[in-house]
């Protein structure tokens, strides 16, 4: 805990979790956005990672699934580490 400042702390009710989680996702992804130099990114990375892991644990995904989607999709499509972005998609109707 930070010096100087108090906390206090209460289990989450179930119906909150999901709320809390969508929350907390969204404010690290803004920290992230605003941190200025890698490690403060580092930093957000990691708590944007313990964010996912507990919606996936919330909506009980399993992470061998997400690999598989993740892997299928790279070979369909493309990753980012190809460094390509698709600028238009057209939907061609038969």
């Amino acid at each position: 805990m930070a010096k100087g400042r108090k906390c206090s702390y209460r289990p989450a009710e179930t119906h909150e979790v999901h709320q809390h989680l969508l929350t907390t996702f969204f404010g690290d992804v803004k920290g992230f956005l605003n941190a200025t130099n890698r490690d403060e990114k580092a930093e957000k990375l990691a708590d944007l990672h313990e964010v996912v892991e507990q919606l996936m644990e919330y909506y009980d995904i399993p992470v061998d699934r997400v690999r598989m989607i993740k892997t299928k999709k790279r070979q369909e499509l493309w990753g980012f580490d190809q460094k390509i972005i698709l600028e238009e998609e057209v939907m061609i109707l038969d």
